[in-house]
């Protein structure tokens, strides 16, 4: 009579393929999170440089709007007559396009303080303007929907344009750019930075226009 055969270490080779297939399963799930890592960084940093800061004081696009305004020089203090001192009304403005593009389907203007106590201060936005409007002239009305486009809240929390007006002692920069934008924008909000956070995404060239301003 044959013996049959005595099958030893049956338990422990069992236990070593588990702990293979478990450290495959493992080791599977370690690179799937790296991935997914790995994607969230790359999407992250493509969108950054998909959607420049507008408000920034470099916002790393090029700079192909030559901005001015017949009350206002580079870098000067900007006349008491556009500030809260003065009857507060908006400056007049004039642009030239210095290379045409036919991406270009409205611009954007929008006047910040980046020296605000809390953080920058929008002063002025004004959006969907038409391509073939080359300026705006002074004291547009505080109307959302005007002839020139489409005016957004400032943060005194009115529609339109609100001047310089910051705490007394102190000089504060106002910049005011014009950005062209290869869309109309579609917006139902008045808030600024929604305007500014979908402008965005669609901006192409941009000009630059900077003022001071000391309260007395």
């Amino acid at each position: 009579m044959n013996e049959a055969p005595i099958i030893t270490g049956g338990r422990d080779h069992y236990g070593v393929r588990v702990m293979e297939v478990q450290k495959r399963h493992i080791a599977l799930i370690i690179i799937g999170i790296i991935a997914v890592v790995s994607a969230l960084l790359l999407y992250t940093y493509t969108l950054q440089r998909q959607t420049p800061d507008l408000l920034s004081l470099n916002p790393k696009i090029p700079m192909n709007i030559v901005l001015r305004s017949p009350a206002i020089n580079y870098g000067r203090e900007i006349p008491v007559r556009y500030t809260c001192d003065g009857i507060d009304v908006s400056p007049p403005l004039n642009w030239t396009i210095l290379e045409e593009n036919p991406n270009i389907k409205s611009l954007l203007i929008v006047m910040f303080d980046p020296d605000a106590p809390h953080g920058t201060f929008i002063h002025w936005l004004i959006y969907n303007i038409p391509v073939n409007i080359k300026g705006l002239p002074e004291n547009i009305p505080p109307l959302k929907v005007i002839t020139q486009g489409v005016q957004a809240r400032n943060d005194f929390g009115k529609i339109g344009y609100a001047g310089p007006c910051p705490p007394p002692g102190t000089v504060h920069r106002y910049y005011i750019r014009i950005y062209a934008l290869d869309a109309m924008l579609s917006i139902t909000s008045d808030d600024p930075r929604i305007v500014l956070e979908k402008a965005s995404k669609h901006v192409i060239i941009y000009g630059e226009l900077m003022g001071t301003y000391k309260r007395k």
